[in-house]
């Protein structure tokens, strides 16, 4: 037999060199694993768990950037919030103040303390809109790196080239004649008729001064009265050039209470219109009083006699395109809100009046747009509201009889004017007349009276309105040439068709998205975004910022107290008209602020930013437990059992060392020791 000496190079050398390399791999990978506690340190090495392993990585690595996109979320939205509710706090503060003052308007002090409290509120108001997180300013919108809102003071006074809010508003009360008789004319007759009339200007009266709505007597044998309700103008619409698809038109439509409307339209090409839109073509003013749903009733031109509730009027009705339908109004003695029916007036007159708004011949009053196009408004025809009051030559007035005169307001709310009759004038009242010897002299009584209480209250009443609505248009104000804030054009007697670039814009943030809360959203898992954005023009926050502006905008000359015996007659009155004027003006500043237009008060915003971060955190919750479950599989797939790879690295070390053992006795062995 043939022994084969042993060789470095032979087979079984080299097959054992292999195993003990393949050990010593073993071995490293072992203690690798013993000091990380992975199974590998490539996906390569984690075989068939590698594409788990892969996915659920990945999904943490999501789940960690919604966790930091949540946490910025959340700091910005508490932030948010909690500006919101100071700023409710500040308005519920706002109004109790103004309870309160009303319950002490004779004192002058406490008025200015109100008007110094609103200047104060407005200030807070706009550093609190211009409030930022982390250099990302809140409230607007998706324009975060500057300041959304101007300072308090170039609101109320303009930059030096544009206007402010108190030019505003001083060109709205000398519009609405509150120096004279808020555009009414009341002239001496030097007969037993008394008469008060509407202005002559068909624009003029379809935006200024006082309306009449109606007039009454105590004393029917002593007084006969009539109102003639007035007669819708015709409206013309142009365009200085042809629109263009997109261009906008802003229409101020008076409503049925007297007040106005915004109507936003825009130019369409066709062929399919959307909403507020009209469609361009020869004649595009046409077109836009279509799309407004301009009507004009041809019959009946008058009601015969007062209707009574559940009467049924039919009416012939003249579109813009020419076309005719006959409609059937009911009669109702209080609205129902059901469709085509019109509210009974105080007589036949009042009541055909009422008919007409509800027909639909809703009038155009004022429209804007930027240049070009130029819209352009004419109102022509029509004919004012006129009221006569006679005394009887038969019956005479008896002390005390009284007599009622009700105005509209353009902020929709009335206001009346009662005159007394007594044997005796009082010097210290100009509601009282004296009845005179003849009707003559009582209606000359009647009309110096009915001047003056008329000019008290265009001075009072008229001008808190006239103040407050013009700090409303104000802020409806923004940056787009077409809604500019609306300014008085005193060579027309209306509005300007063009007002832009003439008074300061008071939000400069952006406006592009109608929801204010998509203009910033965080995603907080693959298939949910929510969205916490939020701007200071919204209208819940515009609605108080005019309300507290107005406000702060008033002064009031008088420091004299009503109640002081030593006042002269004119320091009287004019202490009574400032105690009036801040009793009007508070008043209707508190119902601004009270009000929740579109539901959207600042209370009602904060809420859906407090929702909104509930919503989140359910969803951080909910994606800490989905990366609990993802580590713990990850747990499965890469990390190991350090006890385990400990027990297998003393199996190994033992394996090996015995293999380096038999290795070496091996690399000994000869035919002499063997044999041996």
């Amino acid at each position: 037999m043939t022994i084969t000496p042993f060789a470095a190079g032979s087979y079984t050398t080299t097959l054992n060199t292999q195993r003990l390399l393949a050990t010593k791999d073993k071995l490293d990978t072992l203690t690798t694993q013993l000091t990380t506690g992975r199974v590998a340190e490539t996906y390569g090495g984690l075989g068939a768990s590698r594409t788990t392993s892969l996915s659920a990585h990945a999904q943490v690595a999501r789940l960690d950037g919604y966790a930091a996109s949540i946490t910025g979320a959340l700091n910005r939205i508490t932030l948010g919030s909690a500006s919101l509710q100071n700023l409710s706090k500040v308005t519920s503060t706002t109004v109790s103040g103004i309870a309160e003052g009303l319950t002490n308007t004779s004192s002058s002090s406490a008025r200015d303390t109100t008007r110094q409290t609103a200047v104060a509120n407005l200030d807070l108001f706009v550093d609190t809109l211009n409030q930022n997180y982390a250099g990302t300013y809140l409230f607007g919108g998706r324009a975060t790196d500057t300041p959304p809102v101007i300072s308090a003071d170039e609101i109320l006074n303009g930059d030096g080239t544009k206007a402010g809010l108190n030019a505003m508003i001083a060109e709205r009360k000398a519009a609405d004649g509150i120096t004279g008789t808020g555009n009414l004319s009341i002239p001496a007759t030097g007969t037993a008729a008394v008469t008060v009339s509407e202005g002559a200007s068909a624009i003029g009266r379809a935006n200024f001064g006082f309306t009449l709505l109606g007039i009454d007597s105590s004393n029917k044998a002593a007084f006969s009265e009539n109102l003639d309700a007035a007669s819708a103008p015709r409206v013309a619409l142009g365009f200085g050039t042809q629109p263009t698809d997109g261009d906008v038109v802003r229409l101020s439509v008076n409503q049925p209470d007297g007040s106005q409307a915004f109507v936003d339209y825009t130019a369409r090409t066709g062929p399919a219109l959307g909403a507020n839109e009209f469609l361009i073509g020869t004649d595009s003013g046409s077109k836009l009083k279509l799309a407004l749903g301009q009507s004009q009733m041809a019959a009946p031109a008058s009601l015969a006699a007062q209707p009574v509730d559940g009467a049924s009027v039919p009416v012939t009705i003249v579109q813009p395109d020419g076309t005719r339908t006959v409609v059937t109004y009911t009669a109702r003695t209080v609205a129902t809100g059901a469709a085509n029916e019109f509210v009974i007036g105080q007589d036949a007159a009042g009541s055909f009046a009422s008919l007409t708004m509800a027909v639909g011949e809703r009038g155009i009053a004022a429209a804007q747009s930027k240049s070009p196009p130029g819209v352009t408004l004419a109102l022509s025809g029509g004919t004012p509201a006129s009221a006569s009051l006679t005394v009887s030559a038969v019956t005479p007035p008896k002390d005390g009889d009284t007599i009622t005169l009700t105005l509209g307001l353009r902020d929709g709310t009335p206001t009346t004017i009662t005159l007394t009759a007594r044997t005796v004038a009082d010097s210290k009242d100009p509601s009282v007349f004296a009845i005179g010897a003849s009707p003559e002299a009582t209606a000359l009584n009647i009309q110096k009276a009915l001047s003056d209480t008329v000019k008290t209250s265009a001075g009072t009443t008229l001008a808190a309105s006239s103040a407050v609505l013009a700090s409303k248009d104000f802020f409806a104000g923004s940056k787009s040439d077409a809604f500019a804030p609306r300014r008085v054009d005193t060579a027309t007697g209306g509005f300007s068709t063009n007002p832009a670039r003439k008074t300061v814009i008071w939000y400069t943030g952006d406006e592009s998205l109608a929801d204010p809360r998509g203009t910033a959203t965080v995603q907080v898992s693959s298939g949910q975004s929510i969205g916490i954005g939020a701007q200071a023009n919204e209208a819940g926050i515009r609605n108080a910022l005019a309300g507290i502006a107005a406000l702060a905008s008033e002064s009031f000359a008088s420091t004299k107290e009503p109640n002081d015996t030593t006042l002269s007659a004119a320091d009287r009155t004019l202490a009574l008209s400032e105690r009036s004027r801040y009793t009007a003006l508070t008043d209707r500043v508190r119902t601004v602020l009270t009000s929740k237009q579109d539901d959207q008060g600042i209370a009602q915003i904060a809420t859906e930013l407090s929702l909104a971060a509930a919503q989140i955190t359910n969803a951080k919750a909910q994606n800490g437990a989905t990366k609990a479950q993802l580590q713990n599989t990850l747990a499965g797939t890469d990390s190991i059992s350090t006890e385990e790879v400990a027990s297998k690295l003393l199996a190994m070390q033992n394996q090996l060392q015995a293999s380096y053992q038999v290795t070496s006795m091996l690399s000994k062995l000869t035919l002499v020791n063997y044999l041996s």
